[in-house]
């Protein structure tokens, strides 16, 4: 009988055992999903970031740029007259002919870069780009793109002048075909200055663009 009752006492235990651990896997599991957080009436929403203007107007970067360009070729310049003047003293003029022109582009560049700074162009607080603003960035590009096409021909000029012709006549030969190269693209320098606006003003829209 003894042996009897605990048999029938075990099978009792192993059968709720066995409803036990049914239930247990009939029990639905929390996923990430179920979490209280990740739902989206319980996210906590994060401030859409509004977009802010750069420090400077992009006329203003270019022009201290091309500033600075200007100012190191000046000093080359001024360098190169002195060393020319103690070492070379027959070609001393011709590291002296660009300074006067780099002395005047540099007078135009300060111009630029005060007429575009945030202070003049922007009132307190803009969110957008002005009209002027816009204006101001397009015109400078297309300046500074003019300009940069002439130091550029002045350079091939006087490289061709003291390759083919003595020291003595460098100097007026590089003048004749600097003002020679000028007159051949004087129709082309206006497509210049339209191509850098267009482009400038392009690149301007595709920012005010990404931005919105």
């Amino acid at each position: 009988m003894c042996v009897l009752e605990h048999s029938c006492v075990v099978k009792r235990r192993r059968n709720a055992r066995a409803r036990e651990s049914l239930v247990s896997c009939r029990r639905p599991t929390a996923t990430h999903s179920d979490w209280p957080f990740t739902h989206p009436e319980n996210q906590m929403s994060t401030p859409a970031t509004t977009h802010r203007l750069p420090t400077e107007p992009d006329a203003h970067v270019l022009s201290r740029h091309f500033r600075t360009g200007v100012r190191i070729l000046l000093a080359a310049s001024l360098i190169g007259t002195i060393l020319s003047l103690l070492m070379f003293p027959e070609v001393a003029y011709l590291a002296a002919i660009p300074i006067p022109f780099l002395y005047a582009v540099l007078a135009l560049a300060n111009y630029f870069e005060v007429r575009s700074r945030a202070s003049s162009l922007r009132e307190r607080d803009a969110q957008r780009l002005s009209q002027q603003e816009i204006q101001a960035d397009v015109e400078t590009a297309g300046v500074l793109l003019i300009l940069k096409v002439l130091g550029v021909l002045a350079a091939a000029a006087f490289i061709i002048a003291a390759a083919f012709f003595e020291w003595q006549y460098v100097g007026i030969i590089a003048s004749g075909l600097f003002f020679l190269a000028v007159l051949i693209n004087t129709p082309f320098l206006p497509l210049f200055f339209v191509e850098a606006e267009h482009d400038e003003l392009e690149r301007l829209k595709a920012n005010d663009r990404a931005s919105t």
